[in-house]
């Protein structure tokens, strides 16, 4: 490596510092200017943990990895391998993880990629595309906390699933066709172990404990963006902006708060809760990212086709009102 070369590099760390900086004495100085609301969003935060988040989701992730773990996946492989080959170049066992993300929600498609990534069974390259198209919302969050709860119609959470479907089925098929730049990612998992012939109270106890590790993340995360949304709701209260913008900013962030902010908007608020759901907020990209940890893939695809998920989900939110 040249000096200049090395030079550049050291100034790009360099510049990424600052901006890391910066942005964390932004958000020092928001949880200051308000510890009132950021004591009571945090308290909320671990509330919604506790109460919905792992008894909805901690169940999921164990039978999950316990479906895709040893030869489990197998059942279903055979049914789904030629389809899946066809639309989004993946294998039987990937297929199986996109299905119980898509109905499951994230991080489940993640977390059960990583489960067959790191059994050696699927390498890198279909690792990226997996967590790329099955990181959806579940299928009873938008049902029934978006459709139900917050614009008071199931019939609207069922259209919302549809466009996450879809949209999530076009990515996978653009992906397909999509050289992914990462050299690492036709690699398989250097610490691979064959977990066929394990015992079944071995698979059992990894399973639970791999998924309370990644529980823990996700709760974290949660907590710490959903006092973040708070407190940057709190502020923007002040400034003078349209409630659209107010909504695509905390969903950027956030998906549950961006979502019930579109919510009480009339007329352009199903779409905006459609774009909110496509993005999905930072703090379940995070958590996809924690739950892929260890795991030498690019983000790169996985951030372009959720701004493209948002996009996509919109287009079809419109078209599913002409229906």
């Amino acid at each position: 490596m040249t000096l200049t070369k090395q030079t550049r590099e050291k100034n790009k760390l360099s510049f990424a510092a600052v901006i890391l900086g910066v942005l964390s004495l932004v958000t020092l100085f928001l949880l200051l200017r308000a510890p009132t609301v950021t004591y009571t969003r945090m308290s909320e935060a671990l509330n919604l943990c506790t109460k919905t988040l792992i008894p909805s989701l901690f169940p999921f992730m164990v039978v999950s990895e316990l479906l895709l773990s040893g030869d489990c996946a197998d059942l279903l492989s055979p049914i789904l391998r030629r389809p899946a080959k066809f639309l989004f170049g993946i294998s039987g066992e990937g297929a199986v993880a996109v299905l119980l993300g898509a109905f499951c929600g994230f991080p489940i498609g993640a977390k059960g990629a990583m489960a067959l990534y790191k059994g050696g069974r699927i390498d890198g390259d279909e690792v990226t595309r997996i967590i790329a198209i099955s990181s959806i919302p579940s299928a009873p969050f938008l049902i029934s906390t978006v459709g139900s709860t917050m614009f008071g119609n199931s019939y609207v959470g069922l259209q919302l699933l549809a466009a996450s479907l879809i949209s999530s089925s076009i990515i996978g098929v653009i992906l397909k066709n999509v050289k992914l730049r990462s050299t690492r990612n036709g690699q398989r998992y250097a610490d691979a172990k064959v977990t066929s012939g394990q015992s079944t109270a071995h698979l059992i106890t990894t399973a639970i404990s791999s998924s309370a590790l990644s529980m823990l993340y996700i709760c974290a995360f949660l907590t710490f963006f959903s006092t973040l949304v708070g407190v940057a709701e709190y502020s923007l209260s002040a400034l003078s902006l349209s409630d659209g913008t107010r909504a695509l900013s905390l969903g950027f962030f956030e998906l549950t708060g961006g979502i019930r902010r579109a919510s009480e908007i009339e007329g352009v608020g199903l779409y905006l809760a459609a774009a909110v759901s496509g993005w999905s907020g930072l703090s379940v990209h995070f958590q996809i990212i924690s739950v892929c940890s260890g795991c030498n893939i690019s983000y790169k695809p996985y951030f372009f086709s959720k701004l493209g998920s948002a996009a996509l989900t919109t287009i079809l939110m419109g078209l599913l009102q002409l229906l």
